[in-house]
């Protein structure tokens, strides 16, 4: 299991991440098997990143018919090199999902299919009428904050920032497709007056509860000015790797031995608004 932070400002996105990969025994304890490796790649061509957490590795039926290792991170590094072929980040990020569900299927895991469930954050920078916007594209297998529900409709992908500001600030048409203009001015304005992103993934259980509060405090201070200053990247970069490191505090102090699946070395990645 993994933490994954995203903030976007109008400063920068800032993505944050754990480096724990664990293996669940039978007994139910994991063996922690990597604590240093980042879950955050580069898409520099879209000034963005993508980073993930879910499952890490497992094995798949390849189409020849052979069972083959799968690494999350090697594959959406290797992807990523591709996305110079596309026009737009969401045109990238559809050929993510695509490929993704022509590679993690029901039919590829069988009776382990239950296990992959992955959540991907990809950060962006749109060019909107000569205007860079930035969002963040989620790309998700599975229903709601259940990593083991997976969907049967496969990996879909959504946009999140857009549905992330006021209901009051919204446009009144309720299924106005996002990638709109108005709606993403709409967006560009709310940043520029200051507003705050925030998105994270993890234990749905141990691990969201205290992210989003830890969020929302931030998100309250800002929305009230009285954050130190809620420009400055350094800030939003701190209160990323904050987040983390108490889900990883709370989980060495209090779960039982064998039982901690955050943790490890925290790494952020900065990009800068264009």
């Amino acid at each position: 299991m993994t933490v994954i932070v995203t903030i976007i400002s109008k400063s920068a996105c800032v993505h944050a991440s754990d480096s724990f990969l664990t293996i669940e025994k039978l007994t139910g304890s994991v063996d922690v098997i990597e604590k240093h490796k980042t879950k955050i790649i580069p898409v520099p061509f879209f000034y963005g990143a993508l980073s993930y957490c879910g499952m890490a590795s497992g094995q798949i039926v390849n189409s020849y018919g052979r069972l083959v290792n799968f690494e999350t991170y090697e594959w959406l590094k290797q992807k990523s090199a591709n996305a110079r072929n596309f026009s737009t980040p969401e045109e990238f990020g559809n050929y993510l999902k695509d490929q993704l569900n022509s590679t993690i299927s029901v039919q590829n895991f069988g009776a382990n299919k239950y296990k992959t469930g992955i959540v991907i954050h990809f950060s962006a920078y749109e060019k909107i009428e000569g205007v860079f916007i930035p969002e963040l594209f989620a790309i998700r297998n599975c229903n709601g904050i259940n990593y083991q529900d997976i969907s049967q409709n496969g990996f879909s992908i959504y946009r999140s920032t857009y549905e992330s500001i006021p209901e009051e600030k919204k446009l009144p048409d309720k299924d106005i497709n996002q990638n709109n203009y108005e709606c993403r001015k709409l967006v560009k304005e709310y940043l520029q007056n200051g507003g705050i992103f925030f998105f994270n993934n993890g234990d749905p259980w141990l691990s969201s509860p205290s992210i989003n509060a830890i969020l929302r405090m931030s998100k309250v201070a800002n929305d009230r000015n009285i954050l130190i200053n809620s420009t400055e990247i350094d800030l939003l970069k701190e209160i990323a790797i904050w987040v983390i490191k108490s889900v990883i505090k709370f989980q060495e102090k209090f779960l039982l031995a064998g039982r901690q699946v955050v943790g490890g070395y925290i790494h952020t990645k900065v990009i800068k608004s264009r």
